[in-house]
């Protein structure tokens, strides 16, 4: 059996992204609001707030052409971690974002605020 670990997801950037760099090694994460396909009761979008990671080049590139509130598109791949947090033991989900597209919306869209609290 073939298992593959592959995701496709579009949304709005929540926040400005954070990059970090050492030499030799470029890092960035970020958080993308992601519309489902129903509404909630109340008739309003509900959003999944994905957690994103990238590496090199990918880094780079949302560094420099993408900012909080733009839409894009991601793909890449699901990964999950364990890690310790004042004695606590934390686990976390995350894609790994490994090509990145800016979509343009027309400026007669309203989009809602998505941003986190």
């Amino acid at each position: 059996m073939i298992i593959i670990n592959h995701i496709k997801a579009i949304g709005t950037v929540t926040k400005a992204p954070k990059y970090y760099e050492k030499p030799g090694s470029q890092f960035i994460s970020f958080f993308l609001a992601v519309e489902r396909s129903f509404k909630g009761k109340d008739d309003r979008p509900i959003f999944d707030y994905l957690n994103c990671k990238a590496f090199g080049p990918v880094a780079i590139q949302i560094d420099q052409e993408v900012a909080q509130g733009d839409m894009i598109s991601i793909e890449g791949y699901l990964t999950t971690r364990r890690y310790q947090f004042n004695d606590e033991k934390r686990f976390s989900t995350e894609i790994v974002v490994e090509s990145v597209e800016k979509i343009e919306v027309p400026p007669s869209l309203q989009l809602i605020d998505m941003t986190l609290a």
